[in-house]
């Protein structure tokens, strides 16, 4: 039952931001939320028959060990010590106590009774039950107490000889004075009571000893010192010896109170004290001896009364806080009794809540009939035994059964299926527990989804087995029609399922669907590769990164839609592929456009002379452009020649009287535009008439503005309307004629038509615009493969220095040494991380990655520099010469700069001359705002023949020195991206100048 708590009373001590995470409100009350309800669980306990909890961090037992009697209280606290956790606190009522496992717990607040537990029990004597056997632990204990027995024997003659040579007698107690154990001749100082047994050790000592010992150890535990006392006399029959006492705490285990030891140690008879009759006269020393004796006394008398009074203050608070716990305990009782009378009410309640339960049992068992006799799903429930338990209507079609076949076990009916393992499968999964789903076929055609599994219980225990039909004809019909379509497609179309490891990573996939086209392309059938790894038939999958890829389409169920070079049936081919996810799997179509990529490289090719096409064509509108101002300059001149040029052009010219609006055309005005010049009269109004109505009002702005202003020239692009009724792209330009009033008179132009260019431009943008694309998928290919290949390559690494470390380890191998191939393996291996390198650096540099600008000392980026060809330099004993006074800054990318410095220094180490020490100089300058850095060598050179082509991408020109002929290229984009100029002068065999200018 769910107890409400009136809104009321619990605002005032709960804050909204718990109310609303911990509470939900019903009307005008609260109750718990059901995820906190959750987390409690409410169960039945016997601490007297069960076994205890473990692992517990609270235990609270409030006023239930003073309805117990003493013996069953000490049997159930005995149980708290190992039901709790190190550090975990029991909380006691008022009027209780810990009793003998105080040695356990630590009290925290005595006033609630709250206590902590400080040490763990070596074992739990079991007292429940009815097994009366010897545990582990005793029986491990017993061992262990054995192999230590011969060592016990060496410390306890030592200690033996220790007390009996030094006569020192050690007492061990607690805080309360409580003798726990001695060593030595303990009988010659304690005497135990003669009537009550009790180990006291004040109460045993004697008189002498008892209030030096009280003084010393409570003044020992109060400041966890050592504290020596003074020596004592103590008589022993007729003689007196003095006792040197001293009190030290002793901490045996780790988080457990402090012991206090005791050592007490005879310094021999006292020296008899002449009588004052006998001795007339006492020396000073004497005296000032007694004084001193006195004196101490004193002080240890004050200290022993201090801390009396402090014991009796302390005590008195105990009795205050006992008496304010025994009206405590008088409240909870009345309070308890007031509980009876709820509880009797709640539990009147309850019965009411009993009567409802039942009816609410009965209308569900009403339900559950109505759902198994509308519900289309066939299903036998059947007992441990095998017996039929109850059964829905619809599995009569399939099994021959009837209502008087309840109780009957379940092997003596028959059935309709095609499929005569049905009775041994409900008898393998009634005693493995092991799920079995299997698709069966009935004699009339219908398809069923068999599946039988084992009845739980609400506790989790099996009682039986549940077989149930799923009609899945309709489902098994489309799937027919569905594979009849993937099979008509051209594409490759296949489904795979994700196969995950212990930790919920997906490690490989497998086949639940192929169309034909699929099985062409992989070369197997259906029926080999059903439910068979994926990669281990696509074994590029993983080398390519396209696993990776359908593993993160799992994952994110973001689709996946790339175009990809994949090596099948040991040809290599590009395939478009489409990814989206499937439940746990991926659905995958792949589309061969082999023939598509190389027609993009076809393309890319004509790129190149597509651009020396648009250069050649700016620079013939250029010259167009300067022949247009000529002939117009010419034609102002001379009316006759104007009429002449305008004969002998094509191009249409035109002149426009600005005072009468009047215009002339040439007869190039037939031939482009198909109308003559009476159709185009009317002045300027007949002219703008046929403009595009998009063009019209800016080429009228324009004219106007030119004119008004007093522009000596106007141009314009617009499109003019042909006779056909089409638009035609023209380029019109026009000299303005001023009289000696500086007022304009005459306007003479002339305009070619740009349909044809406009066309080629738009082509050559579209063209554009695809390469563009082409070269961002191609970079993009390029970064990602070389990030790729770090990883394989660094396992390849790993592996081979361990492969070597074990060859080393053992013994040698039969055969050639494998120390050479070591050595070229490794060779290799930096070869191909070069590569990856300067992949990686490409991808940036065509990405523009790294580029944000520093400020940098550049003699400081050349030390990281050279610290790292450092080896290779001086294995060719190269002379390297730097100069950085006169430019030592530079703003840049520290990235780039490091790459620039480092393949030109390199290359100058790498292609130096075999007939002469290399020799290398670096230096900066400045050349007005701009800084210049040269770095020249006397290495092999190069050609002027190859000088055109050095910044190519993987061109090299020295075969015999190993290089990837990317260096030089990233050297260039990175200049070109920043907006720099590299310069080089190379002589074969004398040696080559690189001169970078960096824009500052």
């Amino acid at each position: 039952m769910q107890r409400h708590l009136p809104a009321s009373a619990i605002q005032k001590h709960v804050s909204e931001e718990r109310l609303q995470r911990f509470f939900q409100q019903k009307g005008n009350k609260y109750t718990v939320s059901d995820e906190i309800r959750k987390m409690v669980i409410f169960a039945q306990h016997d601490l007297q028959k069960d076994p205890p909890f473990s692992k517990i961090d609270l235990i609270t037992c409030r006023n239930m060990l003073i309805y117990l009697n003493p013996s069953l209280q000490r049997k159930v606290l005995s149980l708290f010590p190992y039901a709790l956790n190190m550090g975990g606190y029991l909380l006691l009522g008022p009027s209780e106590h810990i009793g003998d496992m105080q040695e356990y717990f630590e009290e925290e607040d005595r006033k609630w009774k709250i206590f902590r537990k400080v040490k763990d029990r070596s074992s739990l004597q079991r007292s429940y039950g009815v097994t009366d056997y010897q545990t582990t632990s005793m029986q491990q204990s017993q061992a262990s107490q054995f192999k230590t027995t011969q060592l016990n024997r060496y410390n306890e003659a030592f200690m033996d000889a220790l007390a009996e040579d030094f006569k020192v007698t050690a007492l061990y107690v607690d805080a309360n004075y409580q003798l726990l154990h001695g060593i030595g001749d303990i009988n010659r100082f304690l005497k135990f009571p003669d009537k009550r047994l009790h180990f006291n050790l004040i109460k045993m000592v004697p008189e002498e000893l008892a209030v030096v010992l009280s003084v010393s150890i409570r003044k020992a535990i109060k400041t966890k010192k050592s504290v020596v006392g003074r020596q004592v006399a103590v008589k022993f029959g007729k003689k007196e010896r003095l006792i040197h006492t001293s009190v030290r705490p002793v901490t045996l285990e780790k988080g457990q109170p402090p012991l206090i030891l005791v050592l007490l140690q005879e310094m021999g008879e006292v020296s008899p004290q002449p009588k004052l009759t006998e001795t007339p006269h006492i020396s000073d020393a004497d005296y000032y001896q007694q004084l001193t004796t006195l004196e101490s006394e004193l002080r240890e008398t004050r200290e022993s009364l201090q801390m009396t009074v402090q014991d009796l203050s302390t005590a008195n608070e105990e009795l205050q806080s006992s008496n304010e716990e025994l009206m405590s305990s008088n409240e909870e009782l009345q309070s308890s009794n007031e509980e009876m009378q709820s509880l009797n009410e709640e539990l009147h309640t309850v019965n009411s809540e009993h009567q409802l339960k039942i009816k609410e049992l009965q209308e569900l068992n009403e339900d559950l009939d109505n759902y198994f006799r509308s519900s289309n799903v066939g299903q036998i429930f059947v007992d441990h035994n095998l017996d039929i338990r109850k059964y829905t209507p619809s599995v009569e079609q399939i099994v021959n059964i009837i209502g008087g076949d309840i109780g009957r076990p379940v092997y003596h009916l028959s059935h309709n299926l095609k499929y005569a393992r049905l009775f041994d499968d409900i008898r393998d999964v009634n005693n493995t527990s092991q799920e079995i789903e299997q698709e069966v076929e009935t004699e009339n055609g219908r398809y069923f989804l068999m599946r039988i599994l084992p009845y739980l219980k609400r506790d989790g225990n099996k009682d039986g087995v549940v077989v149930s039909f799923v009609d899945v004809t309709t489902l098994k019909t489309l799937s027919s029609v569905v594979q009849g379509v993937l099979d008509s497609s051209l594409n490759s179309i296949m489904a795979m399922q994700a196969i995950r490891d212990n930790k919920n990573q997906i490690k490989d996939f497998s086949w639940t669907l192929l169309n034909k086209k699929a099985e062409e392309m992989l070369g197997e059938s259906s029926a080999n590769l059903l439910h068979g790894s994926v990669t281990a038939t696509m074994s590029g999958l993983r080398d390519t990164g396209l696993f990776r890829k359908l593993c993160h389409v799992v994952e994110t169920a973001k689709p996946l839609h790339i175009e990809q070079l994949l090596t099948l049936n040991e040809q290599k081919a590009w395939f478009e592929i489409a990814a989206v996810k499937m439940g746990n799997g991926i659905a995958l179509t792949m589309a061969d456009i082999t023939d598509k990529k190389n027609s993009e490289e076809q393309t890319l090719a004509a790129y190149e002379d597509l651009k020396k096409a648009e250069e050649n064509l700016t620079v013939l509108n250029n010259k167009l452009e300067r022949l247009v101002e000529e002939r117009t300059r010419e034609l102002a001149n001379s009316e006759e020649r104007f009429r002449l040029v305008s004969m002998a052009t094509n191009d249409v010219v035109w002149d426009w009287n600005l005072a009468t609006n009047e215009i002339w055309w040439s007869d190039g005005l037939s031939k482009m535009l198909g109308f003559d010049e009476q159709e185009m009269s009317g002045g300027m109004e007949g002219w703008f008439s046929k403009l595009h109505p998009d063009d019209r009002l800016e080429v009228e702005r324009s004219v106007n503005d030119a004119i008004n202003n007093g522009k000596r020239q106007w141009n314009a692009e617009y499109r003019i309307q042909h006779k056909q009724g089409n638009y035609t792209y023209v380029s019109n330009r026009a000299y303005i004629l001023y009289n000696e009033y500086n007022m304009p008179y005459r306007m003479i132009g002339s305009f070619i038509d740009l349909s044809d260019l406009k066309l080629a431009q738009e082509e050559l943008q579209h063209t554009n615009d695809h390469l563009m694309r082409v070269i961002d998928d191609l970079d993009t290919f390029v970064y990602t493969a070389s990030h790729d290949l770090k990883s394989p390559i660094a396992n390849i690494e790993g592996l081979m220095l361990v492969l070597e470390e074990q060859i080393k380890e053992a013994e040698p191998l039969p055969g050639e040494p494998t120390d050479p191939l070591f050595v070229m393996i490794k060779d290799s291996i930096r070869r191909f991380k070069n590569v990856i390198r300067d992949l990686t650096d490409i991808a940036k540099v065509q990405r523009d990655v790294d580029g944000e600008s520093e400020a940098l000392e550049i003699e400081t980026v050349y030390n990281t520099i050279f610290d790292g060809l450092r080896e290779e330099a001086e294995r060719k004993q190269a002379i390297i010469e730097t100069d950085f006074s006169e430019a030592p800054d530079i703003s840049f990318s520290k990235k780039n700069l490091h790459s620039i410095l480092y393949n030109l220094l390199s290359n100058a180490l790498k292609y130096s001359s075999p007939e002469r020490r290399p020799h290398v100089r670096i230096k900066s300058s400045r050349k007005g705002k701009k800084l210049v850095l040269s770095i020249e060598d006397n290495g092999l050179g190069i050609s002027k023949e190859s000088q055109s082509k050095m910044f190519t991408l993987f061109k090299r020109f020295h075969s015999h020195v190993d290089g990837t002929g990317m260096g030089l290229y990233i050297v260039k984009r990175i200049m070109d991206n920043f907006g720099g100029q590299v310069q080089v002068k190379s002589e074969t065999n004398k040696g080559t100048t690189f001169t970078l200018t960096f824009p500052q």
